[in-house]
Order: C-alpha cells, then structure tokens, then sequence
C-alpha cells in the first residue's frame, strides 16, 4: 500500500472491527481485480510485486529449457493472468510479453 487505506482491512480479512484500515507500507495479497482498481500510476494507491513466476530468475529457466517446468503446477492461468499483469506499470512487461509468446 502505498496509502492508508481506510475501512479496507475487513474485507481483505485484516482487521476485526469495519473501522480498521490498513497502514502505508503493508504488503498485502489482493484478487486481481482489486489490485486493478486500486492501481492508479497518478493517484499512487497501491503498487503492485510481480508474483515468482514471472521474475527475471524464472524467466531465465523458460528460455534455457521450457520443456519441463510444470507451469500448471506454478501457475495454473501462467498465461491469462501473465497477459493481465501488462496492465501494470512495471519496468519487466516487455520482457514478461516476450516469455508469454515464447
């Protein structure tokens, strides 16, 4: 969170009572389609990590052999959700596009 975020931590299941709000700074795991909406480059509410699977390190297996990683076993919707991320601000997503197609 790059902002306090007022009255969100009960519905993410963090707090106890509706008032509670979640502080600057907190890492937090959001559905996609929150992260979406909250995600704004202007307004900087949230940033977004890039999950494991589609880091540098990761990105350097599938090209040295693509064969056999499990992507289902990682990521069940590697692929619709990696195409979902380039919705993102991040400096990784040409390279993130690339290991999609490849």
């Amino acid at each position: 969170a790059e902002s306090s975020l007022p009255r969100l931590a009960f519905a993410l299941g963090q707090g106890v009572g509706t008032g509670d709000s979640i502080p600057e700074g907190a890492k937090l795991e959001v559905p996609l389609w929150l992260a979406k909406g909250l995600h704004d480059s202007k307004r900087r509410i949230i940033s977004v990590e890039l999950p494991k699977i589609y880091r540098e390190a990761w990105r350097t297996v599938f090209s040295a052999d693509a064969n056999v990683v499990d992507l289902h076993k990682m990521g069940p919707y590697y692929y619709g959700f990696g195409s979902q991320l380039l919705n993102f601000d991040s400096p990784e997503n040409p390279e993130i596009a690339q290991s999609i197609l490849q």
